[in-house]
């Protein structure tokens, strides 16, 4: 969640990177096209909202893209006991979330913040060629006194080959019966939350 990475992408490709293989792994170069300065105004725009969270305003809008590498994958998995046979995964998301659903997570002393559906694709090295991979989530953040508790991502409609689909399919499904990586994902928010947007009045 450092270095200016969005709220949104930092936890919707969190989940989605998990669901791939990335698990709470660092991306470390963009090589999807993408505009770097469209990243860095998605991230001021959400640390706006968190510095000031009032419910009326624009919301979160954002395309983003990143790159997870397959050294990154397989030494993230690790924790979660999954195998990753595949190469690197590159995935892109569209985010738009109404500042009316993320401004109470900061000023109710409880608070459920669920997101609509938000599409994410992601292209994966695999022998032989790269397969396509898309799926939606929809975030559900339980918050208490402005500080994440519980986090799930909320992983929908999968769709691509049957290879890459299974493998997503069954690493999501045991992260969400023995959360592995809930701590990750609730130590992310509060981290970007607490620490990152005050650095960003």
């Amino acid at each position: 969640m450092k270095g200016g990475v969005s709220f949104a992408w930092g936890i919707l490709a969190l989940g989605f990177g998990l669901a791939v293989g990335a698990g709470a792994g660092r991306a470390q170069q963009t090589e999807l096209p993408t505009d770097k300065e469209g990243q860095r105004q998605c991230d001021r725009d959400l640390c706006a909202i968190v510095n000031a969270p009032s419910a009326s305003g624009a919301g979160l809008k954002c395309d983003l893209a990143e790159t997870w590498y397959k050294e990154e994958i397989t030494k993230a998995v690790k924790k979660g006991k999954i195998s990753w046979p595949f190469g690197d995964a590159r995935c892109s998301a569209k985010f738009d979330v109404s500042r009316a659903l993320l401004a109470p997570a900061l000023t109710e002393a409880k608070y459920t913040l669920k997101a609509p559906p938000q599409p994410v694709r992601c292209e994966i090295d695999a022998e032989g060629g790269r397969h396509e991979l898309r799926a939606n989530m929809a975030p559900v953040i339980e918050f208490k006194d402005g500080k994440a508790t519980s986090v799930s991502l909320g992983l929908q409609d999968i769709e691509g080959t049957a290879l890459v689909r299974n493998v997503v399919w069954a690493a999501w499904k045991f992260e969400s019966t023995f959360g592995y990586f809930h701590s990750d994902f609730i130590k992310g928010v509060n981290e970007y939350v607490g620490a990152h947007c005050p650095k960003m009045k």
